[in-house]
């Protein structure tokens, strides 16, 4: 595929297809070959539509820069299956026939593996930079390593199964293991000495007011090089589907989310205002809805400033009020997707 640009520069996209190695298969095995081997065939189109080479030129047709992405299947593979059919001939006999196949679904994940990218801008000595991934046992990310001309930076993940705390024992007996309890950064010049660039930690806790499976944020602590972790967000107070409801930032503002009755849509994000002052001004707002309440605060509030949202059930939003009153409004068209703002 070709993207042309009004200055007739241009980009050339490559993806995987059927035509570079990535074709369905036949079944495994097939008695009574009555119909195509392909039926039932073994699906590989979670291989296909993936970018594999982006090559962006300039007018004159010279290429400027270039990116190369390579993929790799996961450790889980296949989940094998058999389709069998019984077909008597004749009520009154038993002449019979039997047809059936033994095939598979390919259950893995194909991910990315490297990323490269060219500059041709020095057409002697283009700058190259690589991104590597690699993943732990469940198939999440655990490092990412970036060379270019000059050192290595390695980004790694750790995730809930390297910690031993009793809430990432409950996590894990939940099968929560996708969130990220510690990101380390690292810079590795073309000396060899590592140096620690930044360091991040989040905590969780469980949510006494949702389901057994919800574990919220709780605090995020940083560093940078050698200073020591401090905090830069610490949620007081969740709600029953383990929203923020009373956040501390970094920069020791207070911060409010009002939530719709569900829980699930934010109302508004009201900053440099505690807990218990908002409660204390909710208890006079009056009006139709939750929107109507949230805007009514900010005469309550003075001192704070508030953004409120309005949606339109299931589709989006529809009205935001932002700290000094300014309003965005989104409209959609029947399929439900933005088409003016």
């Amino acid at each position: 595929m070709i993207e042309k640009r009004a200055d007739n520069s241009f980009i050339r996209y490559h993806y995987t297809n059927f035509d570079n190695g990535h074709m369905d298969e036949p079944a495994d095995a097939i008695i009574q070959e009555t119909h195509t081997p392909y039926e039932p065939y073994v699906s590989k189109a979670l291989e296909r539509g993936h970018l594999i080479l982006q090559e962006s030129y300039a007018a004159d047709g010279k290429k400027k820069k270039s990116r190369t992405i390579t993929y790799a299947k996961s450790s889980k593979s296949d989940v094998r299956l058999v389709k069998a059919v019984y077909t008597p001939v004749c009520p009154e006999t038993l002449i019979c026939y039997d047809e059936g196949a033994a095939y598979r679904i390919y259950m893995y994940h194909y991910r990315v593996l490297k990323e490269e990218e060219v500059y041709y801008d020095d057409v002697g000595s283009p700058f190259i930079t690589s991104t590597t991934y690699t993943y732990n046992k469940n198939d999440l990310l655990r490092s990412l390593t970036k060379t270019a001309n000059g050192g290595v930076k390695v980004v790694t993940y750790k995730r809930i199964d390297e910690f031993n705390e009793t809430v990432y024992s409950m996590m894990k007996a939940q099968h929560v293991l996708s969130p990220v309890v510690e990101t380390e950064e690292t810079f590795i010049p073309d000396n060899g000495q590592a140096k620690l660039i930044k360091q991040v930690r989040f905590d969780y806790v469980p949510c006494s007011l949702a389901s057994a499976s919800c574990f919220p944020l709780s605090t995020i602590k940083e560093k940078t090089g050698s200073a020591p972790l401090r905090e830069v967000y610490t949620c007081h107070e969740h709600n029953m589907k383990g929203n923020p409801v009373y956040v501390t930032q970094h920069d020791g503002l207070d911060v409010v989310y009002m939530w719709n009755g569900s829980d699930r849509y934010l109302i508004a994000k009201i900053t440099n205002v505690t807990l218990s002052d908002f409660r204390e001004a909710l208890l006079t707002a009056v009006g139709a809805n939750e929107f109507i309440w949230a805007n009514q605060l900010r005469a309550k509030l003075p001192s704070a400033h508030i953004t409120t949202y309005q949606y339109k059930p299931g589709v989006g939003v529809v009205t935001v009020i932002e700290p000094n009153e300014n309003e965005k409004r989104f409209e959609y068209n029947s399929r439900g997707n933005l088409q003016l703002k």
